[in-house]
């Protein structure tokens, strides 16, 4: 998985999980190629327990093709930056977007 090495490289680097293509979960054409592939949707409770898992600051769900939910993802990324950025400047470290 890529938050090990995430996780390596940069251990106090907060994470913000996002869940991508957000609108096919409601595009009945998708949901019928996903069936014939026998596959599955992530659920909203799936991602948020992915991010409880791999010790993210929050989960978020985001569709760029109708733009729902992309401020929600770039507001949480940013809350979490700034709520970590007294810590993160005494050690002068990077952020991870």
């Amino acid at each position: 998985m890529a938050t090990r090495k995430i996780r390596h490289y940069c251990p106090s680097v907060p994470i913000v999980l996002a869940g991508l293509k957000k609108r096919t979960r409601t595009d009945w054409e998708n949901s019928g190629r996903l069936v014939q592939a026998k596959q599955k949707f992530v659920t909203l409770e799936q991602g948020s327990c992915l991010a409880q898992m791999v010790h993210a600051e929050g989960y978020c769900e985001c569709s760029a093709r109708t733009c729902e939910g992309v401020r929600e993802v770039f507001e949480k990324c940013i809350a979490v930056a700034l709520k970590n950025s007294s810590k993160m400047r005494r050690r002068k470290r990077c952020y991870l977007l």
